[in-house]
């Protein structure tokens, strides 16, 4: 997988560390979270949230503007499966087919 020209920002919420490594290689800062005084130079940085670890009155607001700026397709981003098909929403993760399953709860 390439990404012609680079990326500028990037999320990664399927911690498959391929995924990871193809991501941090398009933005090219080198292996996470070291930065080289190169890269520091060129602006470049690097941060990682992990599970709730930022600030959500900061990252939140943050993470609509991106979406309405189109520059992060959240709606792209998720494939929602019924709960029976757990399996298949594990499956799919893992094979790289989606990157971020959502599990649909019965609600009766």
């Amino acid at each position: 997988m390439e990404f012609s020209g680079g990326l500028d920002y990037f999320l990664e919420t399927s911690g498959n560390q391929q995924i990871l490594d193809i991501a941090v290689a398009s933005v090219g800062i080198g292996n996470i979270p070291r930065l080289k005084a190169r890269d520091r130079e060129m602006g470049k940085s690097c941060e990682e949230l992990i599970q709730g670890c930022s600030n959500p009155q900061i990252f939140i607001p943050e993470m609509i503007r991106l979406y309405k700026d189109g520059k992060l397709p959240f709606d792209k981003m998720i494939t929602f499966f019924e709960l029976k098909k757990i399996n298949e929403a594990f499956d799919a993760n893992r094979n790289g087919i989606v990157i971020k399953p959502v599990i649909l709860m019965p609600t009766t």
